[in-house]
């Protein structure tokens, strides 16, 4: 991933990021990327988000890139495979990112990624259903419509400042 792949506005800051990073002044903005070969699969659009969501949380907010993670869910699968994966406790609808730093009043943040123009109906009943139940047990969880909207939220989760424990003295 290069720090031209990333969203114009997004660039902008992880360039300044950066140059604070190496005590340089940040460079221009050479403008945007050419733009990728369209992809026909919809999962192959959300995983190309996706990875410029990963990049732009290393570079702006590394501490919450530290405890971030992913949950390979896509992907063909062989059944066998399938099999093993769900023995091993891979559970579907699970959403796609947790980053496991506790922020205000929550203990982690959990992002369903989704392709830029997809429909609201492109959220699951299971996923729908792992959220419900993610939220109920003190998790923030939302669904991120590409990495602008990943960009956002987590954003707006690192402003919520440090956790406090509802039930602390």
């Amino acid at each position: 991933m290069r720090l031209e792949d990333l969203p114009p506005a997004h660039r902008a800051q992880a360039q300044k990021k950066l140059a604070a990073e190496r005590g340089q002044a940040p460079a221009p903005d050479p403008g945007p990327a050419p733009a990728p070969a369209k992809r026909s699969q919809p999962r192959e659009i959300e995983h190309g988000e996706q990875v410029v969501f990963v990049r732009w949380l290393e570079l702006c907010l590394p501490e919450m890139f530290d405890l971030a993670t992913a949950v390979p869910h896509g992907g063909h699968r062989t059944k066998a495979t399938a099999g093993k994966l769900r023995a091993e406790g891979v559970s579907g609808g699970y959403p796609d990112i947790l980053i496991d730093l506790p922020r205000g009043r929550y203990h982690g943040l959990r992002i369903e990624m989704k392709k830029p123009d997809a429909p609201p109906s492109a959220t699951s009943r299971e996923q729908l259903a792992w959220h419900d139940r993610l939220r109920h047990a003190g998790y923030h969880v939302a669904v991120a419509y590409g990495a602008d909207e990943a960009c956002q939220i987590a954003q707006e989760y690192w402003g919520l400042g440090e956790f406090h424990w509802a039930g602390a003295a």
